[in-house]
């Protein structure tokens, strides 16, 4: 580890723990002078060898009873309401999280203030997804907390972002609240430990003998296709960290051909039972069930760190043998994120 860089949690100032070492190192260079191997057409699709699909859902199911399955903490509603189409539970935790929530909800959203009826107009639907595509949520949701939506429509001009309601009152009462990112829901590596439901049965033991990297803020994942409504896959669209910092492995455990992933630029795609998927999520994406269907899709969304190490005795990240050495799709092929894998070579383009 010689002149490789650590970093102890309790020295991060007021940020997310990944913003902060990202701005501490040379990652993201280490990272654009990487070629792969081979790059994702538009996902790299791979097989889990002894991966027992069956066996894996019914020990989340079994979790679902023992500990509890919570919908998603809108980000679009004031309200402390959990959505019934997007949930699951957490599959990993920070015992540091800055709000009153139950452990296995961690991974699944935080409260919001001052939001009033943004999100209740076409407009601010509209701009959600620009706001997504800009990769300006987090600063969207903090303006929201400390300053109320008045701040909101300078924010959003400041940012090129339309918001075609003339009718809008920007002038709505608001609380101000303290937001800090840090211990957040946006906090990607304060989500360090695995949950209790995390641990047991089929799943804890993939996840504890089979998957190779560090997890961060990961889930079992539902789309339930009966609480289908018009609107969701509309405030669906989101982006996540770049693929050095969180690689996402999306891993089908039931689905129809119902649920889709649509990725700008890319299309709509089904994703397969007995295939896993990984792709540059930083790519404004989504999730959605096509129409009302009696079914749910069920998957194990997991953030792996490619490049970080976490030592829990001295609360410590540090830069492990694939930092700036090997390139995250390529330790993936390589059977560095997950043990015994086999790429789709259909789904790939070979460099």
């Amino acid at each position: 580890m010689t002149n490789k860089p650590s970093f102890k949690i309790d020295d991060c100032p007021d940020r997310t723990l990944h913003s902060w070492i990202e701005a501490q190192t040379d990652i993201a260079e280490k990272f654009a002078g990487l070629k792969p191997s081979l790059k994702p057409n538009p996902f790299i699709r791979f097989k889990i060898k002894d991966f027992d699909t069956q066996k894996v859902l019914n020990s989340v199911f079994d979790a679902n009873v023992k500990h509890g399955w919570y919908g998603f903490l809108s980000h679009f509603s004031d309200k402390p309401d959990r959505t019934p189409y997007y949930g699951g539970f957490s599959i990993t935790y920070n015992p540091e999280i800055s709000y009153p929530v139950p452990e296995h909800a961690s991974a699944l959203g935080e409260p919001k203030v001052n939001l009033h009826d943004f999100f209740e107009t076409k407009a601010g639907v509209k701009a959600w997804y620009e706001i997504e595509d800009k990769k300006l949520g987090p600063q969207f949701f903090k303006i929201c907390f400390q300053e109320g939506l008045k701040p909101i429509k300078k924010f959003l001009d400041d940012n090129g972002i339309a918001f075609d309601d003339p009718t809008f009152d920007w002038d709505k009462k608001f609380i101000p609240t303290k937001k800090s990112l840090r211990n957040g829901y946006f906090d990607t590596y304060g989500f360090r430990f695995l949950t209790e439901a995390a641990k047991e049965g089929a799943l804890g033991d993939f996840l504890t003998n089979r998957v190779k990297r560090k997890l961060c803020r990961s889930r079992t994942a539902y789309l339930d296709g009966m609480a289908w409504n018009p609107i969701a896959k509309d405030l669906m669209w989101h982006t996540d960290e770049p693929i050095y910092i969180n690689q996402r492995i999306n891993i089908p455990l039931q689905t129809t051909p119902n649920y889709v992933c649509e990725v700008k630029g890319h299309g709509i795609h089904r994703f397969e039972v007995g295939y896993a998927y990984t792709w540059d999520t930083t790519a404004v994406h989504r999730v959605y069930s096509v129409r009302p269907e009696l079914s749910q899709r069920i998957h194990l969304v997991l953030g792996t760190i490619p490049w970080f190490d976490y030592d829990p005795d001295s609360r410590t990240y540090y830069a492990n043998e694939f930092y700036g050495e090997m390139h995250p799709y390529d330790m993936v092929a390589n059977g560095h994120v997950i043990e015994g894998i086999e790429v789709d070579k259909d789904s790939v383009v070979y460099e």
